[in-house]
């Protein structure tokens, strides 16, 4: 696994705690929390890889040529896609 993945994995797990309700009030019980735990968890981590890809699209060179920057269109494509919100 590259570094900037689990450094993302590492993010998504910090921010799935702050937002699930059962870790913020101190009322964990085990097994309820952990599905929910994870399952936001992974959709932390997917969102943070796709804005990841979008970065890097937006901070592509593009062609003097064109009237318009096919990274902002990559990057448009790949938020709307993933349902990404800026």
């Amino acid at each position: 696994m590259n570094e900037r993945i689990r450094e993302l994995a590492v993010q998504a797990g910090e921010e799935a705690v702050k937002s699930v309700p059962f870790f913020r009030t101190g009322r964990c019980q085990i097994p309820s929390w952990v599905n929910v735990f994870i399952e936001v968890r992974d959709k932390k981590f997917a969102e943070l890889i796709v804005r990841e890809c979008m970065g890097v699209a937006r901070d592509m060179r593009n062609p003097p040529n064109l009237n318009y920057k096919p990274s902002d269109r990559f990057v448009d494509e790949l938020r709307l896609h993933f349902g990404v919100k800026e």
